[in-house]
């Protein structure tokens, strides 16, 4: 998988041009997507992210057509436009939620805390909230949903080769 021959291998301009523009277009839209819809599930009490298997997706398809000759960078940086996607959905969930006033939560650390633990935050709830096991249940789905996605979108973006 990332084996040093692989990084040895010759990148072109063009592609990895193309690559960026493409992640970061669709990691952007997608990531506004992903947070709108997942604004929408928490308003019928769904907890699991619909919206990062959506934006897991488009990302991987896009960076997939955007290059002619594969270079194991591609895949790498699919990963972090999933990221960037990911903070831009998190982001977009608290506009969505809070209206104007989420301009006050990229200056507090707990935004940045809770965007990393938001994967476990289910299990977190557990121990936190009285022990529900529903709650742990959809914490464990969750964690095993992002995980997932990560290596979704890998295995998409590097195709067959």
């Amino acid at each position: 998988m990332f084996k040093l021959y692989n990084w040895k291998e010759p990148l072109f301009k063009k592609d990895l041009i193309a690559v960026i523009i493409n992640g970061l277009i669709f990691g952007i839209l997608g990531g506004i997507l992903a947070g709108v819809l997942d604004y929408l599930m928490l308003m019928i009490n769904f907890s699991i992210s619909f919206g990062l298997i959506i934006l897991t997706y488009m990302i991987g398809i896009k960076v997939r057509k955007s290059f002619y000759s594969y270079h194991i960078l591609y895949p790498v940086l699919g990963l972090a436009f999933l990221v960037l996607g990911l903070f831009i959905s998190y982001a977009t969930f608290y506009f969505v939620a809070f209206k104007l006033d989420a301009f006050i939560f990229f200056i507090d650390p707990f935004f940045y805390l809770n965007f990393l633990l938001k994967p476990a935050n289910g299990i977190i709830n557990f121990f936190t909230n009285g022990y529900n096991p529903l709650s742990l249940i959809l914490g464990i789905l969750n964690v095993i949903i992002y995980i997932w996605a990560f290596v979704f979108c890998y295995r998409l973006i590097k195709g067959r080769n």
